[in-house]
């Protein structure tokens, strides 16, 4: 028995570490849950010994519950032991119920707080409700750090709470900021309350990106990390943290390069002030009072291919200073019933840690007119459009949709959405300027090309003008002279022949 509990006792030691080895206790650190802080420090106050106990700490990866637990145990000058509970399984595994009666031995010696730390990997419900329930007959006391809901042991006598640690408001991403980048060299310009209202990461994640902009700082040997690195350092914190359904759309636009309607200019401007002002219009004036849902902002731009809805939502996302990423469909949809909501749910769980915008792009597949229930398969196909909705109206980011088909998108679907926004084919003006804008100014072009004849003759879209220009220079690099009227022709003649448009004499005036 000796020899089994010395062996125990070993590899507890590769198992178990307390927070003076391994976490020191930082004192100066931002109270950002203060108060949860402080019904931890009650219940262990009132804790006594041969009533176990369970006490759960919710919160996502990287919002501090480790720092919660540390600053309770540093008021209470208690040792802090922790374990991975993967590990402390397999060593239940191989050595039996004899590992609990040992863990109860070190813990209570110690007189510690007792804290098992959940993987990111899902495990099994069986393993966790087996493990507490070894603990709890043990009379451990225990808190189960975690991002998701447990499994709780169906048998025996303990008590049980749940400490919920909320993704941090704007006051405590301020001081979250405030406290980082207090702890590294940063010029003045960086402001910590502008970066609080712009990025809503949580405490790990804005040490992460402090340390990492502190490295751009250093690779180009100044002395100071400005506001460029920590803005570069987000961007690649929330490339490497997004889900695999959305890539990184980069907003290289501007308001002048986008060539629209007046009418459609206004329309994106007010979608611009629905994220800009969402504060002083909800907080302020009260208009979200007692309203929990619905403060997102949902747009579908709708029009024909290439009228520059894609470039549109690049623009919006730059001038609100916002990450946009593109949505891809196909990859979140999924034959397996409940696996597309799943992936949903991901989704719009990750973007709201980011404050991005969301770009479900020729969202027509998805958003189709739903059918009446004639089978399992409709039934969850409509359940997944209503989910989407609903994530769309309680995220509080910015979705935008685009659709070549308005007509086809169900009439519930539309009432859900917050601004529609139409893009159309451009007019004769509109076209000459997308055909100027066409040409870079380095380009050399012959002065027989004539840009008001191409843009009264052909009623082209944006990107087929851009698309048109690219080929005429293509023709013309081998000959090694300037882009001429012949190669704009034949660049022209190409555009109509690959998207099946008629061409009809008269049209030619000569030029083709």
């Amino acid at each position: 028995m000796e020899d089994t509990r010395y062996v125990i006792e070993e590899k507890l030691k590769y198992i178990l570490w307390t927070a003076e080895t391994k976490e020191s206790a930082r004192p100066d650190e931002p109270a950002v849950y203060q108060e949860q802080e402080d019904q931890i420090f009650r219940l262990e106050e009132l804790r006594t010994a041969g009533s176990p106990r369970i006490v759960t700490v919710r919160g996502k990866q990287g919002c501090g519950r480790r720092t919660l637990i540390r600053k309770v145990a540093s008021r209470r000058r208690t040792q802090l032991v922790f374990a991975d509970i993967e590990a402390l399984y397999q060593c239940c595994l191989e050595n039996g119920s004899a590992v609990f009666d040992v863990l109860s031995g070190l813990i209570g010696g110690m007189k510690a707080m007792f804290c098992l730390i959940a993987g990111r990997e899902e495990s099994d419900e069986e393993r966790w409700s087996e493990l507490l329930y070894g603990l709890v007959r043990e009379g451990i006391s225990c808190y189960v750090l975690t991002d998701r809901d447990i499994a709780l042991p169906r048998e025996g006598r303990y008590e049980q709470a749940e400490i919920r640690l909320l993704p941090p408001d704007i006051s405590q991403r301020v001081m979250l900021w405030n406290y980082f980048l207090g702890r590294s060299r940063v010029s003045g310009e960086v402001n910590a309350a502008f970066l609080a209202g712009r990025y809503t990461l949580n405490a790990g994640a804005v040490e992460r990106v402090v340390q990492s902009a502190g490295l751009y700082r250093d690779a180009e040997g100044r002395a100071l990390t400005a506001e460029k690195d920590i803005i570069k350092a987000v961007e690649m914190y929330q490339n490497d943290n997004f889900s695999e359904f959305a890539v990184r759309v980069p907003s290289a636009f501007t308001w002048e390069d986008l060539i629209v309607s007046e009418e459609t200019q206004m329309r994106l401007a007010e979608l611009c002030g629905q994220v800009k002002y969402r504060s002083l219009v909800g907080s302020q004036w009260g208009f979200y009072d007692g309203k929990p849902y619905g403060r997102g902002v949902s747009a579908l731009f709708f029009g024909p291919s290439g009228t520059g809805k894609t470039m549109a939502a690049q623009i919006v996302a730059g001038e609100l200073g916002l990450a946009l990423y593109r949505v891809d469909m196909s990859q979140m949809m999924s034959k397996y019933i409940g696996e597309t909501q799943k992936n949903i749910s991901s989704l719009f769980d990750r973007a709201k840690e980011m404050n991005i915008v969301l770009l479900f792009d020729e969202a027509d597949a998805f958003f189709t007119k739903r059918t009446g229930v004639k089978d399992s398969h409709d039934r969850h196909s409509n359940g997944e459009v209503a989910h989407l909705l609903q994530r769309m109206e309680e995220y509080e980011g910015i979705s935008i949709l685009t659709t070549n088909l308005k007509d086809n998108m169900d009439e519930a679907f539309r009432r859900r959405i917050k601004m529609m926004i139409e893009f159309q084919l451009p007019d004769e003006a509109a076209r000459r300027k997308l055909w100027e804008k066409a040409l870079p100014p380095k380009a050399p072009v012959e002065a027989d090309v004539d840009l008001d004849f191409y843009a009264r003759q052909f009623e082209l879209s944006g990107s087929e003008i851009k698309e048109t220009m690219l080929n005429a220079a293509f023709l013309a690099a081998p000959e090694g002279g300037k882009i001429a009227d012949r190669h704009v022709k034949a660049a022209v003649k190409q555009c109509y022949l690959k998207y099946g448009k008629l061409m009809l004499p008269e049209e030619l005036e000569g030029k083709l």
